[in-house]
C-alpha cells in the first residue's frame, strides 16, 4: 500500500484522507477504552514528522513542500480553535507537536487530549481530501484524437 519511505502530507499516492479518518476512529475507540492504542494515529504522527522535520534543518534549500503547508494550515483552520499562526517557525512547532502527540496517543492519555487529536485527524482528513481534489481539477483532461 505505501512505499518503504514515509510519504509527505501532500503526497498524491498515499491515502492520507483514509489514514487520518481511520486514526480518528481508532482514537475514539481509545477514548472509550475499547482499544489500548491507535496504530493509524502513530502512522499519521510519523507522516507529520516526515513532512515537517526537514524544516528544522537550516541547510535544506526548500524544507517543506507548499502542498504540505497548505494541507496542514487548512486542517488547523478547520479546527476553528482561534489559534493564529504568525510565523513559519510557529507552524513547524505546531505540526511537530501534533505529530508527537499522535505518536504518544496510547496507554492512559487524557481523554481531552485524545478528543483533541481525534478532531485534528478529522480536520486533516478533510483538508487532505480537498487538496487532492483541487490537484485533480487543475490537471487538464487528455484529449485523444481518432
Amino acid at each position: 500500500m505505501y512505499s518503504t519511505q514515509t510519504p509527505s502530507l501532500s503526497s498524491q499516492s498515499a491515502r492520507i484522507p483514509l489514514l487520518a479518518i481511520r486514526a480518528a476512529n481508532e482514537l475514539d475507540e481509545v477514548a472509550h477504552g475499547r482499544i489500548a492504542y491507535s496504530a493509524s494515529a502513530r502512522e499519521l504522527g510519523d507522516l507529520l514528522l516526515n513532512s515537517f522535520s526537514m524544516a528544522t534543518d537550516a541547510n535544506a534549500p526548500v524544507p517543506i513542500k507548499s502542498g504540505t503547508v497548505a494541507v496542514f494550515c487548512h486542517a488547523i483552520e478547520g479546527l476553528q480553535q482561534g489559534s493564529k499562526v504568525t510565523s513559519f517557525k510557529e507552524l513547524v512547532t505546531m505540526a511537530l507537536d501534533y505529530a508527537k502527540t499522535l505518536e504518544a496517543a496510547d496507554g492512559n492519555p487524557e481523554k481531552s487530549e485524545v478528543e483533541r487529536m481525534k478532531l485534528f485527524c478529522i480536520a486533516l482528513s478533510r483538508a487532505a481530501a480537498t487538496f487532492r481534489s483541487s490537484i485533480h481539477e487543475r490537471k487538464p483532461p487528455v484529449v485523444r484524437r481518432k
